[in-house]
């Protein structure tokens, strides 16, 4: 999905009602070995953009009278003013034509330079707000996306308990309109494995899930081969695509 402007208020409007994790914010910077990993990206231009972001929003949003439809899962604005920013991670998408001539799923991404991050209000995950370079500056160009923020919440709760915790990647095919976390285990030769989003549990035909549920993370031989079918049927009807 392509970053767009929001720089006109009643375009801005529009823009958020169509868009588009949950640990409570870390005060350790981020490491440098891993800057596209799902983390708190303290201190980062990216970060300072989504806090400005969500700051202006919620100030224009509390001032509006009851909204028919929410951006974000919150029963009235005015919870916003108790807004803060989570997790940050940069958004890697997947090459078609390189998972398409055979190369693996984690060897065919590339970054997309587009950062989303959690909203939360009182450490409950209400939305995402997403940020991209505009003009030479980071900039919030999105905002909304509350239950893809719920379940990216519950990943990573799930898998930061673990010691040492694993590192984490949010991975988007928009040919297989397909979203995955990808779970990389801190031992070196462990394999990667790929936690389906929605959006990839409904490519890959999986049974809907019950709400705190689970997801298990697949490996990747349960999931080329679908993910590969989706991208060629994406690449025939372009229209399709995220």
């Amino acid at each position: 999905m392509r970053a767009f402007g929001i720089a006109l208020w009643p375009a801005m409007m529009a823009t958020l009602l169509c868009t588009t994790f949950i640990q409570p914010v870390m005060s350790a910077p981020i490491n440098n070995e891993a800057l596209d990993a799902i983390d708190a990206a303290q201190g980062t231009a990216q970060r300072q953009a989504a806090e400005r972001g969500l700051f202006e929003l919620s100030n224009r949003l509390t001032a509006l009278p009851k909204s028919g439809t929410p951006i974000f899962a919150v029963s009235d604005y005015q919870e916003l003013r108790r807004a803060r920013i989570g997790v940050g991670f940069e958004v890697n998408l997947i090459d078609p034509q390189a998972l398409l001539s055979g190369n693996s799923i984690g060897a065919s991404t590339y970054p997309s330079n587009e950062w989303r991050f959690m909203v939360m209000v009182d450490n409950q995950p209400v939305g995402l707000v997403t940020v991209a370079p505009l003009n030479g500056r980071w900039k919030m160009v999105s905002a909304g996306a509350s239950e893809m923020a719920q379940e990216l919440s519950h990943i990573v709760s799930q898998y930061t308990q673990h010691e040492p915790a694993a590192r984490l990647r949010f991975l988007r095919s928009q040919q297989g309109v397909a979203d995955f976390v990808e779970v990389t285990p801190s031992g070196k030769d462990a394999p990667s494995q790929y936690v389906p989003l929605l959006s990839a549990r409904i490519m890959l035909k999986q049974s809907a899930m019950t709400a705190g549920s689970v997801v298990p993370a697949l490996a990747e031989s349960q999931v080329a081969a679908r993910l590969r079918a989706s991208i060629r049927h994406g690449l025939s009807a372009p229209s399709l695509a995220h």
